[in-house]
């Protein structure tokens, strides 16, 4: 267990190191190209990573309590998953209802959700998602 807890230290290091692009914070609006870029670089770094994006029991990449949506998403890298739950918002940070999601809000969500769960693994975390 000692060697599985020094790779997660070390990966976990070698990803803080990355230093944030200038106008990352600004990006917000284009998570797409905020997401391809944090990809990359741990693809790059781990070729062997893999994300994944959990449907729920109708098959729906996202899952709602009847009021609001969600999405849960993971990130793995050399043997550690992290999971993250992020919520279906609008471009106010407002929860959007379930009855008004739209394929795009759920799109967006999923890409944010990958994006914090790398976070998670040290990458780039001064970045507001």
């Amino acid at each position: 267990m000692i060697e599985y807890e020094a790779v997660e230290d070390r990966v976990y290091e070698e990803l803080a190191s990355y230093q944030l692009p200038e106008n990352a914070n600004e990006l917000d609006h284009d998570v797409d190209y905020v997401w391809n870029g944090i990809w990359r670089t741990i693809k790059l770094k781990y070729p062997s990573s893999k994300y994944n994006v959990y449907e729920n029991l109708d098959g729906w990449n996202y899952h709602h309590d009847g009021i609001s949506g969600w999405v849960k998403t993971s990130i793995t890298i050399r043997c550690q998953t992290l999971v993250d739950y992020t919520p279906i918002v609008d471009e106010d940070n407002q929860a959007i209802r379930v009855t008004n999601i739209k394929s795009t809000d759920v799109d967006r969500a999923i890409k944010r959700s990958l994006v914090r769960a790398s976070q998670q693994h040290g990458l780039w975390q001064d970045l507001v998602v």
